[in-house]
């Protein structure tokens, strides 16, 4: 290694620590990204070739090959001194043992691990400088990489007495299918890479840079398979990282802005907070992309004039999704549509009044900023909205998308029922490099990244394939996520809205005793948590909360249950126990829960005055409906009241109530809205001029009457 250069990551460190030990290593991560070193004192930050070069340039040639297919690529010898160009003693390396030819137009069967001559028997050697690049180019074809052996061979060799590392980019894109060897062009190219590293003399190395190690074949890439191969990982910038890159572009620019910042060991407390700041935002951000941050920030006028480096988010802001957008978390009246949330959304959303208030105070949490203290990167708020079927949780969403993004149409939403296979995770974040649909990235990832301000409604999340929630950890945790094209996604302006019905379930098992009869148990790890919590099942049932509007009390020794807020305290802690044991127990995912625990929202069943409330409501859309056939109902009529009671016997049973306000609001159309119907039917009108209608209940029915005003 060379002795002028100081590593710094964990990924040099490794590579250093394993280079006399393996000839082949898999590198996966953060491969299209600059390395940051120190040399001679200064900070260097080439690409990863380059790095090599700078490294171990003196100890080895360093070769890299370009495997994307295009028309044409080269070998390029990096460290290229014109001594080994210049050279016509060329030793060779005793490494394509078992590879049929050195040259594709010789028809010469002779053993291989002879050493060629430059003769008549033999390939002609390169004898100038034209030739050796001539040797270093080679073709492709559509089948594949179309790879001849002998260049390979050739231009390793101009390295004379020194070994060589072999760099491949972009390895993902080797062949037609990651993982998958599909015609002999591209055996002989592994084959001839394996071969290069397990028999050579000179310790030489190869190189792949890869977006995924299993896109090599496991010959290659298994370490149980092929004990000569390393995977090492590298990952973004750490914050010491990032620190020292921004310091350097801050010493390296003549912007004003950063003017203050440069005298690094004389900064105020205040300037030093602010360069905390800086480093902290670009958590997740490539070398590369904090240098292009500081050439946009030393070039927009707009940035020059108007912020200070103090004003870091809105300069990512602007950085990163141009100028035509603003920031809704930023504008003063947010505060105000907080403060009425629970109140306007109540107006449409009935009887869940402790929900709206969680709900509430989760929001305003986002807005304040308080919730992301330790991780300012996290989504600005997570909902996870549990509880009954039909009781306003998806209704909501709508509701937040407009109060705080100022349009539903900033919804993004997807029925998780729809992603139950594993596989299914590609429609979501993208294909990898090499499979069906690559190109088009992920439905998710696509839509966060056109609409960066955004609601993402997951529906259902508990039917999702386990596999495809381990992905939510990354969202959960980091704010982030990497696509199937190596793009990171930014959820840090979003808000994260799941909603389940699991936790109102009783999970139960089924058992068979010793006389073969099968019974219905309840999990002991469930009913420990429940025990754990005061928690009696039985109670968290709807005929409890009936039976308390009836004035019933059913209190235990150490659970009271006289009012509704009784009842809704033990569901709340009810539908927890059930999640819990769901997701730790079930999924095997029990640190997905552990993120989402403090942004479940429980929501009550519909209760009786809830439904009533429901009931007027809906009767109302339908009297609406009605006029606009000419039908005036008289609400006034003394028969009205008789009728909504009529309709409230109907919707307010158990079985109804069970369904939610979506089960309450199709029998108010069953009972009420048909009624009105089937009297039009009879008159066999399409419209009517000025008719009032009115009701009789006769026989337990509605009996609904047009009168013809005069």
């Amino acid at each position: 290694m060379n002795k002028n250069i100081d590593l710094i990551t964990k990924f040099q460190k490794d590579f250093e620590r394993y280079l006399d030990l393996y000839s082949i290593f898999l590198v996966d991560g953060n491969i299209s990204d600059k390395q940051a070193f120190y040399k001679d004192g200064e900070l260097f930050t080439p690409l990863f070739p380059y790095y090599l070069t700078n490294v171990y340039g003196n100890e080895y040639a360093i070769y890299v090959y370009d495997s994307d297919k295009v028309e044409q690529k080269r070998f390029t010898l990096l460290n290229n001194d014109k001594k080994i160009l210049e050279s016509k003693s060329v030793k060779f390396f005793n490494t394509l043992v078992g590879i049929e030819k050195f040259d594709e137009s010789s028809n010469d069967n002779s053993n291989n691990n002879e050493t060629p001559t430059d003769g008549e028997n033999g390939p002609q050697l390169p004898k100038s400088e034209e030739e050796i690049e001539d040797l270093l180019t080679v073709s492709h074809s559509n089948n594949g990489i179309s790879l001849d052996l002998s260049k390979i061979h050739y231009a390793l060799n101009t390295a004379l007495d020194i070994p060589f590392i072999f760099i491949f980019t972009n390895t993902s894109r080797f062949g037609l299918q990651p993982g998958v060897v599909n015609n002999a062009e591209e055996q002989k190219l592994y084959n001839a890479i394996f071969k290069l590293t397990e028999n050579t003399t000179h310790a030489s190395k190869i190189v792949f840079l890869t977006n995924k190690s299993n896109d090599l074949p496991a010959w290659i890439e298994n370490e149980e398979i092929n004990l000569n191969v390393k995977k090492l990982t590298i990952l973004k910038p750490d914050e010491e990282l990032r620190k020292l890159v921004v310091l350097e572009l801050i010493k390296n620019t003549e912007s004003e802005l950063l003017a203050p910042y440069r005298d690094v060991e004389n900064l105020s407390k205040e300037l030093d907070r602010t360069l905390e700041k800086v480093v902290a935002s670009l958590s997740g951000y490539t070398i590369t992309k904090i240098e292009k941050l500081f050439d946009f920030i030393e070039t927009d006028e707009e940035i020059l004039e108007k912020y200070t480096l103090e004003d870091i988010d809105k300069i990512l802001l602007k950085f990163n999704f141009g100028t035509n957008i603003s920031n809704p978390w930023d504008r003063d009246s947010i505060f105000d549509s907080i403060t009425k949330l629970s109140e306007e959304v109540s107006k449409d959303i009935i009887g869940q009044d402790d929900a709206l208030e969680a709900i509430q105070s989760i929001l305003g949490l986002a807005v304040t900023g308080f919730n992301r203290i330790s991780n300012p990167k996290a989504p600005r708020a997570v909902l996870f909205l549990a509880g009954p079927t039909g009781t306003g949780k998806t209704e909501v969403t709508k509701k937040i998308a407009k109060m705080i993004f100022n349009s539903e149409d900033k919804i993004i939403r997807f029925d998780m029922s729809e992603f139950a296979q594993e596989h299914t995770d590609q429609r979501l974040f993208g294909a990898p490099p090499g499979y069906v649909g690559y190109n088009a990235g992920g439905e998710l990832t696509n839509a966060v990244t056109q609409n960066p301000f955004s609601l993402i409604l997951f529906d259902e999340i508990e039917k999702a394939h386990p596999r495809i929630l381990d992905k939510f950890l990354q969202i959960l945790s980091d704010g982030r996520l990497t696509d199937g094209q190596g793009k990171t996604v930014s959820f840090e302006n979003t808000i994260i809205v799941m909603t389940s019905n699991k936790g109102i379930s009783l999970e139960r098992e089924k058992i068979t005793d010793k006389n073969g009869i099968e019974h219905e148990v309840i999990n002991p790890n469930l009913n420990t948590l429940f025990i754990k919590n005061n928690v009696d099942y039985r109670l968290a049932e709807l005929d409890v909360l009936v039976g308390i509007e009836e004035g019933k009390d059913f209190s235990t020794d150490n659970i009271p249950m006289k009012t509704i807020k009784d009842y809704y305290e033990h569901l709340k802690r009810f539908v927890k126990c059930n999640l819990s044991y769901f997701f730790e127990f079930v999924l095997n995912r029990k640190e997905i829960y552990g993120r989402l625990y403090d942004s479940v929202v429980v929501y009550n069943y519909i209760c009786k005055e809830a439904a009533e409330g429901i009931i007027r409501k809906q009767m109302r859309k339908v009297n609406n409906t009605a006029a606009q056939l000419g039908l005036n109902v008289d609400t006034e009529h003394e028969n009205y009241q008789k009728v909504f009671e009529y309709v409230c016997r109907f919707s307010n049973t158990n079985e109804v109530r069970g369904l939610g306000g979506r089960g309450i609001i199709k029998n108010v159309d069953k009972v009420y809205g048909t009624a009105i119907s089937n009297k039009i039917i009879e008159t066999q009108k399409n419209k009517f001029d000025n008719v009032t209608v009115t009701f009789d209940i006769v026989d337990d029915k509605i009996k609904v009457n047009f009168i013809k005003n005069k």
